[in-house]
């Protein structure tokens, strides 16, 4: 979870630098929950479609919050932003993204993740999308924690 998290926080600067003053990022990271095996571009698919779908499209300046933490044996993740959203029926076609090849653009990063994830934790895992036009998207991730095997022989 730590190099994502890096991977991400280095992401965003260079789209800070492309889009300047276009959004803000707040992270609330639980620091017991760094040491999380999370597969390699596990979240920045999510964070992309953030930045490009919600709030570089967007007229004013937005936000993005990135939250971490642990819950009981158990690791949230939410990504949300207060960009442009997206309609039902955008959203209900991201979730049923069984194919990410055949998808748009906007679920090939989402579908991908969300395959990725159906095999790593099978029923383990809940992906949760709350969207609304005008009012954002949330991403909400729950995984089991389990130690990253780096960490395991410390």
């Amino acid at each position: 979870m730590d190099q994502e998290l890096k991977n991400i926080k280095n992401y965003l600067l260079l789209q800070a630098y492309r889009y300047p003053n276009r959004f803000d990022v707040f992270y609330e990271i639980d620091e017991n929950v760094l040491d999380t095996q999370i597969p390699n571009v596990f979240l920045q698919p999510i964070v992309e479609n953030a930045v490009f779908h919600g709030l570089a499209a967007k007229m004013d300046k937005g936000h993005l919050w990135i939250r971490v933490c642990r819950n009981m044996q158990n690791v949230e993740i939410t990504i949300e932003d207060d960009g442009v959203g997206m309609s039902v029926e955008t959203l209900e076609e991201i979730m049923r993204a069984e194919d990410p090849v055949k998808g748009e653009m906007r679920t090939i990063g989402v579908g991908n993740v969300i395959q990725r994830i159906r095999h790593i934790y099978g029923d383990e895992y809940r992906l949760d999308i709350e969207s609304a036009p005008g009012k954002g998207t949330k991403v909400n991730i729950i995984i089991p924690y389990k130690k990253s095997k780096e960490e395991e022989g410390k």
